[in-house]
């Protein structure tokens, strides 16, 4: 399969950038010690392929936006 730069370094919209950054700073603020686990994060998302449909096959994509976010702690 094909590997595309978004998909090494995802570009989220800025709301959902907001809620992971200010979730691990939260945890390095809180020593950081172990492995980061970022909260699960539930929406009603926009996604666009990033590739053209192949049947039977993963496609990359990305979001372009959430609405409606709710994480859960």
């Amino acid at each position: 399969m094909q590997s595309t730069g978004d998909c090494a370094a995802p570009e989220f919209p800025s709301d959902l950038e907001r809620i992971y950054d200010t979730d691990w700073r939260r945890w390095k603020r809180g020593g950081g010690h172990g492995d980061y686990f970022p909260p699960d994060v539930f929406a009603d998302f926009e996604i666009c392929p990033l590739e053209p449909e192949k049947k039977g096959e993963r496609q990359y994509a990305c979001v372009e936006s959430a609405e409606n976010i709710f994480v859960q702690k």
